[in-house]
């Protein structure tokens, strides 16, 4: 193991999150490492301490967008939903762009539709009265970063329950914002968008998520292609609420 690597993950354990974002950019955007192996690594952080990886790296990790493509990013984020995140049976069926708004919570940019859930890999903004928060670390309040924890454990939990019939081992790691499909309710399409409610158990308490999910046009996209992909999407996604009723 290169002394990077292991600095790396030895900083990641130590939970110095600044450390290891910086190191992982000597890797990710530097070239200090094969591009395979950077990706690898990245995979074991995720496998390590996933709760932490989401909170303080992936968010971090997006800062980095500026250096790839969008057809590179698809190619990373497909890479490391396939190879760790996704489940047995499950497939990717469609890949846009979209923004996933739910009460104070904005999540964009790619979004995987799977025939189990939406996957979201891109940045999440918290908006409050006053002020609007990225998910960077150093950048929010520590009642942002618990709010947006709690929800997303939530949000794994309802994603294994739904699927404790089909799936008999839910272990798996997270990249990106998950949101459930299933038990949809109040699910009302429109050309530009599509919205629905779905109910979260929790330990306390059953949380009410409505989402509203909005196809994105990318930069110099043609209008024609961000129609027909946008239809695509929204269909897509429609037929899976429908066909994840109880």
């Amino acid at each position: 193991m290169s002394d990077l690597k292991a600095d790396i993950k030895f900083n990641f354990d130590a939970k110095k999150g600044i450390k290891t974002a910086k190191g992982l950019k000597r890797c990710f955007v530097g070239g200090e490492l094969p591009f395979d192996e950077t990706l690898d690594l990245i995979g074991e952080l995720m496998k390590m301490d996933n709760i932490y990886f989401m909170e303080k790296i992936y968010p971090s990790l997006r800062y980095m967008g500026g250096h790839f493509t969008n057809q590179q990013w698809v190619d990373i984020d497909k890479h490391m939903l396939e190879k760790y995140c996704l489940i047995q049976g499950e497939k990717i069926l469609t890949i846009g762009y979209a923004n996933v708004a739910e009460k104070k919570v904005n999540t964009n940019g790619r979004i995987f539709v799977t025939n189990y859930r939406i996957i979201v890999s891109g940045q999440q903004v918290v908006r409050s009265a006053q002020k609007t928060y990225q998910t960077k670390p150093r950048l929010m309040g520590s009642l942002v970063r618990s709010g947006i924890t709690h929800k997303r454990k939530a949000l794994r939990k309802a994603i294994t329950k739904a699927l404790s019939g089909e799936i008999s081992n839910f272990d798996i790691v997270e990249w990106g914002y998950y949101f459930p499909i299933s038990n949809a309710q109040k699910i009302n399409r429109t050309p530009k968008m599509i919205s629905y409610i779905v109910n979260i158990e929790t330990e306390k308490k059953t949380l009410k998520m409505s989402l509203k999910i909005t196809p994105s046009r990318l930069k110099k996209q043609p209008k024609p292609e961000f129609l027909e992909q946008s239809q695509k999407l929204l269909d897509q996604i429609e037929q899976l609420l429908h066909q994840h009723q109880q």
